[in-house]
């Protein structure tokens, strides 16, 4: 299952196809950098709540351990900040 939610994320929030060096064009600051990476860690965080609400309770509580550990992580990302 986990393998799978990957993959949904993989298309869904990020584009894996696409070059990171596109992306960090014009990104020379540290600060802009870890804004782009909070900016995808919330649209992971958004992805995982709407697919929590579309499936039944037990992968609910699945998906609720995923969206804490990306909390988690964002928190930290804000202490960057």
């Amino acid at each position: 299952m986990l393998l799978d939610l990957a993959a949904m994320e993989d298309e869904h929030v990020f584009d894996v196809k696409s070059e990171p060096a596109k992306k960090l064009k014009g990104r020379n600051k540290p600060q802009d950098i870890l804004q782009m990476a909070i900016g995808m860690e919330e649209d992971s965080i958004t992805f995982y709540a709407g697919l929590k609400e579309c499936l039944p309770a037990k992968a609910g509580k699945y998906l609720s351990g995923i969206l804490a550990a990306l909390a988690k992580g964002l928190d930290r990302s804000h202490r960057f900040w």
